[in-house]
């Protein structure tokens, strides 16, 4: 069966498939590894998701990085930040195949607190030779009080005061109980 004109691709359909490949993320493997025949081609997330990382934890990830071209991809440096460490368990990766890099960091620092940190791979791939991986998560908060501190005052014998503090643990719904109440000064 002959294709009629009206059902030949023409530039415009040629120019969607392309932005749909750019969608989901692949027009520039697909691109690189059609358009450079023999060449090498990374490819890792962009974006690696973390979640809730716990607190004061020390965190070891594997995040996958592969050869999607058609020749030797060689990892020339891996360049971690912030007192991150990051390695690849192999520096030459063969066409389709993958290898993975270890990550880890500490959590420390306190609760409630925003994790965003980038790793940049440097490689033999001629479309894209440095290649950053961002990492983002959180540390879940603990118990917040509000307000941080009450104060009553001086309080006489036999008087009553009151004051009322909110205690509460966002995220997590299990009760917890008061042990102690103490004054200080």
């Amino acid at each position: 069966m002959e294709l009629g004109e009206s059902m030949k691709p023409s530039w415009t359909t040629n120019l969607f498939l392309l932005a749909g490949l750019a969608c989901l993320g692949g027009v520039g493997y697909f691109a690189s590894s059609l358009a450079r025949p023999g060449l090498p081609a990374i490819d890792v997330p962009e974006v690696f998701a973390l979640g809730e990382v716990p607190a004061s934890e020390n965190v070891t990830l594997a995040v996958p990085v592969r050869n999607v071209g058609r020749a030797p991809l060689v990892i020339r440096k891996v360049m971690p930040c912030c007192g991150w460490k990051a390695k690849v368990a192999e520096t030459t990766i063969a066409p389709g195949a993958e290898t993975t890099m270890e990550v880890s960091f500490s959590s420390t620092g306190g609760v409630g607190q925003l994790i965003e940190r980038k790793i940049i791979i440097g490689s033999n791939d001629p479309s894209r030779p440095l290649v950053k991986v961002a990492f983002r998560g959180h540390t879940p908060y603990g118990v917040i009080a509000l307000p941080k501190s009450v104060s009553l005052g001086d309080i006489k014998s036999g008087e009553r005061r009151e004051e009322q503090l909110l205690i509460v643990t966002p995220g997590h719904s299990e009760r917890f109980g008061i042990l102690k109440v103490s004054s200080s000064g």
